[in-house]
């Protein structure tokens, strides 16, 4: 672990220089437990809670940190076209905007990316005995996330109870 910041409401105190005014507040927390770390060739991996295609674009053009990590399809800046299209299984649409790339893949359901890192290339994978062609964004995020996404099923299996 690196960071860690609690934050009890709207009135934590985030004190990045890198923060503005109009920065989101889940945007500014990124930014405040990060700070140091930029500038160092790193790749961020976030989910769909921290992200958004306008902090993509930020780190990756000021602070020259690479960004993966799936997408809320309700944050601002998510391109028309990937939030609107309707999918059938196995499709995909992506729009880019410079560095950034918003990718919308339909396996069981839909699954969307931005990523500074990867284009909408394809590869074809077994699972389990199934053959199916998946995002290179997605294959990375599977293996990079492994441990954030169990660490959330384990936590999910043990909630506790709070006294009222």
């Amino acid at each position: 672990m690196w960071c860690f910041l609690v934050c009890t409401d709207k009135n934590t105190v985030l004190q990045s220089s890198l923060i503005t005014p109009v920065t989101p507040t889940t945007a500014a927390i990124v930014l405040e437990l990060l700070e140091l770390l930029f500038g160092c060739g790193n790749t961020l991996w976030l989910d769909n809670f921290f992200n958004c295609p306008e902090l993509a674009r930020r780190l990756k053009i000021e602070q020259s940190t690479e960004r993966v990590g799936t997408l809320n399809l309700n944050r601002k800046n998510v391109p028309k076209e990937v939030k609107d299209k309707k999918l059938e299984k196995g499709e995909i649409v992506s729009s880019s905007s410079g560095s950034v790339t918003a990718l919308k893949w339909r396996d069981e359901r839909n699954v969307t990316t931005v990523s500074t890192y990867h284009s909408a290339d394809t590869q074809r994978v077994s699972n389990r005995g199934k053959e199916s062609v998946t995002t290179w964004c997605m294959i990375d995020c599977n293996h990079n996330m492994k441990g954030v996404d169990l660490k959330d099923q384990l936590l999910h299996i043990n909630l506790v109870e709070r006294n009222k």
